[in-house]
């Protein structure tokens, strides 16, 4: 399970992102934070599931359930977007990356 999350002071404002990821049984098995730069919410949010998703398919699990607090990314992430979209690549990104595991956006 990944819960990814970001922070700023405004929606167009300097992000912190991170994530958070537990297993199955909820142990904790890492995390991490970074900086994101200056970014809107949407955009900070995608970055922070887009860097998460590595850490969090490791070998061995077939299963990811990304929790996130935006709406918006779930719905873009699940139903995807068109080439010429603002954010298609972060997204298609996102999509590309759990290629493979059975992922569940929530």
């Amino acid at each position: 399970k990944l819960n990814c999350d970001d922070s700023a002071k405004e929606n167009l404002g300097w992000y912190e992102i991170g994530g958070l990821f537990r297993d199955d049984r909820g142990f904790w098995f890492g995390g991490f934070s970074t900086s994101v730069g200056v970014s809107t919410i949407l955009i900070a949010e995608l970055w922070s599931i887009r860097l998460d998703i590595p850490f969090a398919i490791q070998p061995g699990y077939t299963n990811l359930i990304v929790e996130s607090n935006s709406l918006a990314i779930v719905e873009l992430i699940n139903s995807g977007v068109l080439t010429n979209h603002l954010l298609s690549a972060l997204v298609s990104n996102c999509i590309t990356l759990r290629y493979g595991k059975k992922s569940i956006y929530t």
